[in-house]
């Protein structure tokens, strides 16, 4: 007998609908996404495996799916993928309650008729996170320098856009504010930690170059000039395998173009 299983997936829990061809099962339930709740879950996959029962779940792509399949598949259980874009049925229902979503997923799972999603690999994930981290940290750098800029155009002092780039052009900032009699107590600590964030943005880049060292498509991408490090990697994180894509016409359109 088959099994199917839907999942609606959150941060804090995950509300389950099992249901069996025949309808004799037809029950829900709450786990918590924390060790003993993934362990009660796993728990009842294996029942219903160890039963002879033929168990498929299916949970909707968010930013916990990955862990949640993992887990659920060491189970032996597959696991698909909805893409929540193409799966209108729950986004504009006017029920939108777990406990529907569930029951929706599984009904529409045992029919076969959810879209599903296709996961990148755990390496261009990996990869994913550590641009994000960088983006973040580039983006707090250049807030903390338009902010040094404004608080010195208050002083009087106009500044040039690439002054504060490098280490000694920022310590050149102290010196000019100095020489204006100016104290600089409240550009010193932004000018500090522009500093320390700065030495994280080049951490992180380290990283990224030895993750990508090696890697055939980082190498061609960066013989395309103006094509560095940062832009390559971001192709190979989002592009994934390059050879799921037919034709570059396949390509150009998951690009947008």
């Amino acid at each position: 007998m088959r099994v199917s299983v839907g999942v609606d997936l959150h941060k804090g829990q995950f509300t389950v609908y099992w249901m069996s061809e025949d309808r004799s099962v037809g029950r829900f339930e709450r786990y918590g996404t924390y060790a003993s709740g993934f362990e009660k879950f796993e728990r009842e996959l294996r029942m219903y495996v160890g039963a002879g029962h033929r168990v498929e779940v299916a949970v909707e792509s968010t930013g916990n799916t990955r862990y949640f399949k993992n887990r659920v598949e060491r189970v032996g259980v597959k696991v698909r993928v909805i893409n929540t874009l193409k799966f209108k049925v729950i986004n504009e229902s006017v029920k939108k309650t777990d406990r529907h979503d569930a029951q929706t997923i599984a009904e529409f799972l045992e029919k076969g008729m959810l879209p599903e999603a296709r996961l990148c690999s755990e390496a261009s994930e990996e990869l994913r996170r550590l641009l994000n981290s960088r983006r973040v940290l580039v983006r707090t750098v250049v807030a903390l320098k338009n902010q040094v800029h404004g608080l010195l155009l208050g002083y009087g002092i106009e500044t040039r856009r690439g002054s504060l780039q490098s280490k000694k052009g920022r310590r050149r900032i102290l010196t000019v504010l100095a020489e204006h009699g100016l104290a600089g107590q409240a550009v010193e600590p932004l000018l500090e930690t522009i500093d320390i964030v700065g030495g994280e943005v080049k951490k992180l880049e380290k990283i990224l170059a030895e993750k990508v060292r090696g890697d055939r498509m980082v190498e061609l991408l960066m013989t395309i000039p103006g094509t560095g490090l940062i832009t390559a990697a971001t192709v190979r994180a989002y592009v994934d395998d390059i050879d799921r894509f037919i034709s570059y016409k396949n390509f150009s359109s998951h690009a947008g173009l």
